[in-house]
């Protein structure tokens, strides 16, 4: 049966109890893995609204999370909706970056990036689109995309309602079994009540398992036909729905709950009708493990927190849902039965022990809600998204709850509190406003679902920027400027002209701003500014226009002096949508977690010992021991931040950058090369190789490049430059780096050795230069239509020599026409070559067909050009060719369910 058998063993002590839960919490948090939650768009490479003098060679877009790389997709089109990139995303090792390849030299124009990203850990859904322009005349031809998800924000009706029946039915089954452990009793006092529900209880535990494994289920194959924009008839046919159970993380947290649910009716139908507490103990920690597979993809797992909190927090909160709201779906079943044939002491005894298991789930769901609330919504203003709303319409179905809960709880005698109710009859006096709680909970468990199908408030509000605000001295007056809200779109300028005292400056007849983008060439424009007080002025506008960097002057004129007074401000100028960085406050979640704890575990104490609830005293003393522990590894476990971030306080006007010019051809250029490639004179001989500015300088802040050039980077040949160069070099020198190698800018001239070349020649120069070589290794990622990947390495030494291994374990060595080979774990065995070894013979260009160039990229700090070409028993290869030494670094080869990718080194 479900609850504790009359001779089976007691159960603990509270305190025992007690200790037990605290340990067990207290090592899951040590031990917890996390994921993160929603696949929102962090930045991009090139930004949203960005002008490009060339185009690009890839788009890259870095997110919030992993992505699944089956179903997340990028692409380029042009203003007709055509696409103009090569269709080959690749993903980053940690998959959080998706990288596509450009079609080389599109002409001028507006261009759309369309992103499509599903989460590898919550399975949720975000998209979006943004504008490019290629060449400074494209800016005006369409109207800029913002970088924000672009489909509704609201879930369908249908995900919504199977993620409530899977939640409802595992609160219900978590609240079931934790009523059977409080029928246990050592005196056996409450028998006839166990008697009395020991059926109804039995057939609700095994009712809510079996809707859980069938909503579980449903929920997956509704999320793979999400994830794959397929019907269900198409999902179940292709069993697209075993692919996202299997490879994605929320799939597998399905999975696991499908398997934990499965053993759990076994284990119940199999050991109920003798079970003891113990058995009992086990049923509800099967339960509460559960529980946890929701919280391990969920969007509360959101958090980089080394002893993530997040999770426990999460998990805590759904076992306090069970605990309490469960419960209620519990007694308003068994209430019937239990309140007709059981006494009314021995039924008020129950609902006691329930009572006060209530308050505890409450106070638990009170510290948890508040933790869940600064990490998911952060601020008032995130409340009017609709992960907001519905969170508002939760907090109000929790008032009447906790109202119902209160007067139950002094119906029965919580607290030393008890209203003398003698002369009413249990199911009279509390089963209907059990009954009636139990239904606003699962109203409450109804919102719950509708945000678990939410993206958080905190990844789609509106970000608050702060404004941009520098006061400069030049003489003796002050001028300063304000920008707000100080990204692309309309601002507002404000200009305050100062004496040395701070007085407004009275001479001043007129402040004019002008406007220069530093990224290329767009001109400049300037616009009087209005008088809105004494000594300040005031403009409002667009003329921010474009992401990147830019420079903004300050003209005073002046009714005394003849020279204008000319005041420069750098501004770094971001995109609204994607600065919202999506991160959390710079506060360690633990210690946050810890100090709310800390307090909800005084308050219970101190209540507890008024009012002599020992059971309460035993839990506060236990959360002041966890808020403790919490606060002592949160404190050694803290991730070290930057005392702040720094930004460039030189204006990089003429001089600025003529100084920084000068510290570059000095200090940088003998590695990183005139152009900024890291291609210098000594960067042959450096391991890594020297950065290549173009392609890095615009991806990293001023503060962080700023101390690369002071502190160096630990593991290269980059040396610190603080005792060399003063520190207004350094920011002139970075000034320098932005304006000249960004890119968004324009990159300083280069000559380029397949300019003017057929491509065909290109392969005949690789040919030859690869055939002059002594030795050569090749990495081969093959993959095939089945979804198989094999990675074989290749060392080749001439004239016939050849050495390869396979990731399976298998590998071989043929020298001439002999080849020895073996199998993992197996002897070497020796056979002979139907064809002897003969290395190097290239000759691409000789089978070549259909050969086109299609553009340059970087590849192991060399500028290659990319040649697409056909051959026999191939559908295409592209090849990576070395501007400078004609070497293959890389080659891509396509066939009939074949694929290929090899880099040489």
């Amino acid at each position: 049966m479900v609850c504790c058998h009359v001779f089976g063993s007691k159960p603990p002590c509270s305190l025992m109890k007690t200790l037990a839960f605290l340990l067990a919490l207290l090592a899951f948090a040590w031990s917890a893995r996390t994921t993160t939650a929603h696949g929102s768009l962090l930045r991009a490479d090139p930004p949203p609204n960005s002008v490009l003098a060339q185009s690009p060679s890839t788009i890259a877009l870095w997110f919030a999370e992993s992505l699944d790389l089956q179903f997340s997709s990028l692409s380029l089109a042009d203003s007709t909706h055509a696409r103009v990139d090569l269709e080959n995303v690749n993903f980053s090792s940690d998959r959080r970056q998706m990288t596509l390849g450009v079609r080389s030299n599109l002409p001028p124009g507006a261009y759309t990036v369309s992103w499509r990203a599903l989460s590898a850990l919550d399975g949720h859904i975000t998209n979006g689109a943004y504008a490019i322009f290629v060449g400074a005349g494209s800016i005006g031809q369409s109207v800029p995309l913002s970088a924000t998800a672009s489909d509704s924000l609201l879930p369908l009706p249908l995900d919504v309602a199977a993620r409530w029946l899977n939640l409802l039915s595992a609160l219900a089954l978590c609240g079931a079994l934790a009523l059977g452990l409080l029928l246990c009793d050592s005196q056996d006092s409450l028998y006839a009540l166990r008697v009395a529900t020991e059926r109804r209880l039995s057939i609700w535990v095994i009712t809510s398992l079996l809707v859980l494994f069938v909503g579980s289920i449903l929920a997956q194959l509704l999320q793979a036909a999400a994830a794959s924009e397929r019907s269900l008839a198409d999902v179940l046919a292709q069993s697209i729905w075993l692919q996202t159970l299997t490879t994605t993380r929320f799939g597998q947290a399905a999975l696991a709950r499908i398997v934990l649910v499965d053993g759990l009716l076994i284990l119940f139908a199999a050991t109920h009708a003798r079970a003891g507490w113990r058995t009992q103990a086990l049923y509800t920690t099967l339960s509460v493990l559960i529980l946890l597979t929701f919280s391990l993809a969920s969007d509360a797992a959101a958090s980089a927190d080394p002893l993530h909190v997040a999770v426990i927090a999460d998990w805590l909160h759904l076992v306090a849902v069970g605990a309490w709201t469960g419960g209620l779906f519990a007694l308003a079943v068994v209430g019937t039965a239990g309140a007709r044939l059981a006494p009314t002491d021995v039924w008020f005894i129950l609902l006691r022990r329930f009572a006060r298991l209530a308050v505890g789930a409450i106070v638990l769901l009170a510290l948890t809600g508040l933790y869940s609330f600064w990490r998911q919504v952060g601020s008032p203003g995130a409340l009017a998204t609709p992960y907001g709303e519905t969170l508002i319409v939760k907090l109000l179905l929790l008032v009447p709850l906790l109202l119902l809960a209160a007067i139950n709880a002094l119906f029965v005698g919580v607290g030393g509190w008890r209203w003398d109710i003698s002369h009413l009859h249990p199911p009279i006096s509390i089963l209907r406003t059990l009954r009636l709680e139990a239904a606003l909970g699962a109203l409450v468990v109804l919102a719950a679902a509708t945000m678990t199908a939410l993206p958080p408030a905190r990844s789609v509000a509106p970000p608050s920027l702060p404004p941009y605000e520098l006061t400069r001295h030049v003489g003796a007056v002050n001028v300063s400027l304000k920008v707000d809200p100080y990204a692309v779109g309309s601002d507002n300028f404000d200009v305050r002209v100062t004496d040395a005292q701070g007085a407004p400056l009275a001479t001043v007849s007129r402040v004019t701003l002008r406007f220069t983008f530093l990224g290329a060439n767009l001109g400049a424009s300037s616009q009087a500014m209005e008088r809105s007080a004494a000594g300040a002025y005031r403009l409002q506008g667009s003329f921010l226009s474009v992401v990147g960097a830019w420079m903004v002057e300050a003209i005073v004129q002046r009714s005394d002096v003849a020279d204008d007074l000319r005041v420069s401000y750098r501004l770094n100028v971001v995109d609204p949508a994607s600065s919202r960085a999506g991160d959390l406050p710079d506060l360690n979640s633990s210690l946050v977690f810890a100090l709310l704890d800390l307090m909800a575990g005084a308050a219970l104490l101190v209540y507890s010992q008024r009012k002599h609830f020992v059971e309460g005293k035993f839990i506060g003393a236990g959360a002041l021991a966890l808020g403790v522990a919490l606060f002592a590894m949160g404190t050694i476990f803290a991730p070290t931040s930057a005392a702040g971030v720094l930004v460039n306080p030189i204006p990089p006007d003429a001089v600025s950058l003529a100084d920084g010019k000068r510290v570059y051809e000095d200090s940088c250029a003998v590695c990183h090369g005139a152009a900024g490639r890291g291609n210098g004179p000594l960067a042959a001989s450096l391991n890594p190789r020297p950065a290549d500015f173009v392609q890095h300088v615009n991806l990293h802040p001023d503060d962080v490049l700023y101390n690369w050039i002071g502190e160096g980077i630990p593991g290269t040949a980059m040396p610190p430059f603080k005792d060399r160069l003063s520190e207004t070099d350094r920011w002139n020198v970075l000034s320098y780096i932005q304006a000249t190698f960004g890119v968004a800018g324009t990159p300083a001239p280069q000559s380029n050795p397949t300019a003017g070349l057929d491509p065909r020649a290109l392969l005949a120069r690789s040919d030859a230069a690869l055939n002059r070589l002594q030795a050569m290794s090749e990495v081969q990622r093959l993959s095939g239509d089945t979804g198989l990947v094999v990675t074989a390495t290749f060392h080749y030494v001439a004239p016939d020599k050849l050495q390869f291994a396979v990731s399976s374990g298998n590998e071989s060595i043929a020298i001439g026409d002999t080849q020895y080979y073996r199998e993992p774990g197996k002897a070497w065995e020796k056979v002979q070559r139907a064809e002897p070894v003969h290395w190097p013979r290239f000759s691409f260009a000789a089978q070549a067909t259909d050969v086109q160039l299609e553009g340059e990229e970087i590849v192991d700090g060399e500028p290659c050009a990319i040649v697409f070409f056909r051959a026999p028993n191939v559908d295409y290869y592209r090849s990576w060719i070395g501007e400078r030494s004609g070497w293959l670094r890389k080659q891509q080869m396509e066939a009939p369910g074949h694929h290929m990718l090899s880099t040489f080194t």
